[in-house]
């Protein structure tokens, strides 16, 4: 009889050390590589803790692994509304995580008043306790939050972006200087609950038949408009030339107004006598000289008389006339007036 007692003692220490080999076993809790878990005491968060081997206290739980990895999201926008009402539809991949820490370099005096911020190290970097705070307390889904937080700043982007300068201009990079001012953007929304993007890439933009017109009446608008300015200062500068020659000319061989005018009308002669060598010079009435071209079946009533292109260069006129030469061709209107020199 005096057995049956000790044998009920042994019985209760083997189940007391059973309990408390499985307890203490209960409380072992692994976190795989590339996560981080979040520990919660009596429903209250605790600490964040790396991955590995862990010994929790009874009333300790693990919430929720965080994963550590970099998730890549492809946002279709189907329409998105543009600078003066134009629609495009666009694709954007965004990159994003849990925001790696980067330590700072402060004053040593600033860092002895700063205060210790907790920092978990996993095979992926490291990132702040607090960030891995706000994505799972802060946010319902940190996953969908970023993916609708990108879509809204795209869409605020687009709509004070003009589709046919900034897009189908001529710069080639005004797809990538969007993507980075996306990605700014939506940092700065996204760092607010510890969630780093850390690439946007716009690609795939769609417009429609209406818009693909319209741009290209755009474009060829200021490619006429272009050339038409760059005609204009051509000319201008060409102007600019002949006055400064002139003036040279006439500073050279000491000519007043009149004498520079009837040179330049003798070396017009010239200059169409080579050029076109079917072109007669007719006499009028009036001293005058009148330059056209021969053409069979023409009538020449209205001059006194004419004589060969060639032999222009060699005739003296009987007084001065500074009337210009006049070129007509077979359409019979004037193409030159050098009298405006």
């Amino acid at each position: 009889m005096e057995i049956i007692p000790f044998l009920l003692f042994l019985a209760f220490l083997f189940v007391a050390i059973g309990l408390f080999i499985a307890f203490i076993m209960r409380g072992v809790q692994i976190i795989p590589e590339g996560t981080v878990g979040i520990v919660e005491r009596q429903g209250r968060f605790l600490n964040v803790i790396d991955p590995g081997r862990h010994l929790l206290m009874p009333f300790d739980r693990i919430r929720v692994l965080v994963p550590m990895q970099e998730f890549d999201e492809l946002v279709h926008a189907e329409r998105v509304v543009m600078r003066n009402a134009i629609t495009i539809g666009i694709d954007m991949y965004v990159q994003y995580r849990i925001a790696h820490y980067q330590p700072q370099m402060v004053a040593p005096e600033q860092a002895r008043r700063m205060q210790a911020e907790p920092v978990i190290q996993s095979s992926r970097g490291r990132v702040r306790q607090r960030d891995v705070y706000n994505a799972t307390y802060g946010v319902d889904d940190w996953h969908e939050k970023t993916r609708k937080e990108a879509l809204a700043v795209l869409q605020d982007c687009l709509a004070m972006v003009d589709l046919a300068k900034d897009i189908f201009g001529s710069q080639a990079n005004g797809l990538k200087q969007l993507s980075a001012l996306v990605k700014r953007k939506v940092n700065e929304r996204t760092l607010l609950y510890g969630v780093e993007v850390t690439d946007i890439n716009l690609t795939n933009p769609v417009i429609d038949d209406s818009t693909r017109d319209f741009l290209t009446s755009i474009r060829k608008a200021e490619l006429q408009n272009r050339v038409r300015q760059l005609e204009a200062e051509s000319q201008a500068k060409i102007q600019q030339l002949e006055a400064e020659n002139q003036a040279k000319i006439q500073r050279v061989l000491n000519l007043s107004r009149e004498e520079l005018l009837r040179w330049r009308y003798i070396e017009t002669l010239k200059e169409i006598s080579q050029n076109n060598p079917a072109a007669r010079i007719y006499v009028s009435g009036d001293g005058g000289d009148e330059v056209g071209r021969s053409e069979e079946g023409d009538k020449a009533a209205d001059f006194e008389g004419a004589i060969p292109a060639d032999q222009a260069q060699n005739r003296q006129p009987a007084r001065p006339n500074l009337r210009a030469p006049q070129a007509y061709p077979s359409n019979g209107q004037p193409v030159m007036n050098d009298a405006q020199v």
